[in-house]
């Protein structure tokens, strides 16, 4: 079998490329990666019944088309193997809901190589600074995203096994998230305590702000590493558009696909205003209704697909929020009421009406 050996000397350069990260981020990596040449891995359960269309009746712990051993990358000695490769394959495809033809397959497979090299090695620096989670805490985030989909742990377990995926898969998916975040706050959650002067400078720039539009947004970014992959990076931005405008959750695409920091949060940026993004990028959000994605929009050194969540305006209550409150005074009448009790009734109101200021 063929084979390429990257050097530790060459690994730094390419993680910077491949992941978008900077050249000291991967400085303490020390990553020997060992690549194996191979096509595409087929998506068959042994039964020969195509994951694709999302019917297989295998058990999800199956080995799929016979190839569990068959190791794909090692990563510090640490392999990946075929069967998780096409595992975290079929969770992909169930978050786009499926791709048009083996071009696109083959593609969104080199997509999650690389970014099963990435858990990886967020793992393993985790590890260096003695932060490992446990089943347990993925178990707790897998119910959260379940009730996200509305559905019991159980259910969503069982709905993931009716798509040949093993629950051990989306665990397996989540712990990199959970161990990075952790150690991100880690590392620099010291250095993240505004100054007084900051503080109020950003009260300023709030007052500053008072009235115009603050926008929820969520963000998927898809690094352009190579200018020779221009064109088949846009083709892959234009097909996680169709999928998302589809149906797609947002924030499953973004943790899947996006190489931007806030993939790990399913791509939320949380509320911004114009003036916190680039122009081209506040134009495109301006343009947006609520709920919409917008089109693939090149800057910088990719491509980038927001979504506007919700929007309102900086230190304004928000009209939806308002409530109303009526109240009624009834004068009963009936055959015995005489006219001039009704008049004296007219009278009283007249003169109450003026003092009423509000229904409390």
């Amino acid at each position: 079998m063929h084979h390429e050996r990257i050097g530790k000397d060459v690994i730094q350069e390419q993680m910077q490329q491949i992941f978008s990260l900077s050249p000291g981020a991967w400085r303490r990596v020390g990553c020997f990666l060992l690549v194996l040449a191979f096509g595409l891995l087929p998506l068959y359960p042994p039964d020969g019944g195509p994951v694709l269309a999302q019917q297989s009746g295998a058990p999800a712990s199956s080995p799929p088309g016979g190839i569990p051993h068959r190791i794909v990358a090692l990563v510090n000695d640490e392999p990946i193997s075929a069967y998780d490769v096409v595992q975290r394959l079929r969770l992909t495809l169930a978050s786009i809901g499926g791709v048009r033809d083996q071009q696109q397959l083959a593609r969104l497979q080199q997509q999650v190589i690389r970014n099963m090299v990435d858990d990886k090695l967020k793992l393993q620096e985790a590890k260096k600074f003695e932060i490992e989670i446990s089943d347990k805490d993925a178990e707790e985030a897998f119910a959260r995203q379940a009730a996200n989909f509305r559905m019991t742990a159980q259910q969503f377990e069982e709905y993931l096994a009716r798509l040949g995926i093993a629950k051990q898969t989306y665990l397996d998916q989540m712990k990199p998230e959970i161990a990075w975040q952790q150690l991100v706050q880690g590392r620099l959650g010291p250095f993240a305590v505004a100054s007084q002067e900051e503080a109020e400078a950003e009260l300023k720039r709030i007052k500053a702000s008072a009235g115009q539009p603050q926008y929820h947004i969520s963000e998927i970014y898809l690094l352009v590493d190579d200018p020779s992959k221009e064109a088949q990076m846009r083709e892959t931005a234009k097909r996680l558009v169709e999928q998302l405008r589809g149906g797609a959750d947002f924030a499953a695409v973004a943790r899947q696909f996006s190489q931007s920091a806030s993939a790990a949060a399913g791509g939320d940026m949380g509320w911004v205003t114009a003036d916190q993004l680039s122009p081209r990028l506040a134009q495109a959000v301006a343009g947006l209704k609520v709920e919409e994605v917008s089109d693939p929009i090149r800057l910088g050194g990719g491509f980038y697909i927001l979504r506007l969540n919700d929007r309102r305006r900086v230190l304004e209550p928000d009209p939806l929020d308002a409530r109303v409150e009526l109240h009624q005074i009834a004068f009963p009448l009936n055959e015995k009421t005489t006219e001039a009790a009704q008049l004296a009734f007219v009278n009283r109101f007249e003169k109450l009406r003026d003092q009423m200021n509000d229904c409390a």
